[in-house]
């Protein structure tokens, strides 16, 4: 059930047993911790992807996600930060085992569920996601601080990023 006083949801995706997969977890809790108890946001994790990443946002007016990318386009550690229609793709907003994020909020919206109008998404280029582990790569590792910095500047209003 959604709290209605709760107008933003802030979700940290990943898996943080399969090393950099887990950098979306680690940059939520860091959001998180640098914004307790903040009126009208809700704080959630989870390896969520496709038709359950898009039940988890029913009834949010805004969401922030924060995922590992793999593209292949960038260097591990490179962040992007794009509203969700415009990202390459996620570790878990695009998924093999699922339907896309995309496909999944066009159901949710023709059925009527209440979806945030606003997605904004942050992805961690990374590289090594198989291996058990829950160290990050050094590259992955030194971009926390900035996307912390970034989203916490977001959900204040003092940048569209």
């Amino acid at each position: 059930m959604v709290d209605r006083g709760v107008a933003t949801i802030v979700i940290g995706l990943g898996n943080p047993l399969l090393s950099d997969d887990g950098v979306g977890i680690r940059i939520v809790q860091a959001v998180e911790q640098a914004m307790p108890a903040v009126r009208g946001l809700l704080f959630a994790e989870g390896a969520l992807g496709g038709l359950r990443l898009m039940e988890r946002l029913v009834g949010y007016e805004r969401a922030v996600i924060v995922d590992a990318c793999i593209t292949g386009q960038w260097p591990p550690g490179t962040v992007v930060a794009r509203d969700w229609e415009e990202m390459p793709g996620s570790r878990f907003t695009w998924s093999s085992h699922d339907t896309s994020l995309p496909v999944a909020m066009a159901l949710g919206r023709a059925i009527g569920l209440v979806l945030p109008s606003v997605i904004r998404i942050w992805g961690v280029e990374v590289g090594e996601v198989d291996t058990f582990g829950e160290r990050l790569s050094p590259q992955v590792e030194a971009a926390i601080p900035q996307v912390v910095q970034e989203v916490v500047a977001y959900l204040r209003g003092e940048q569209r990023s």
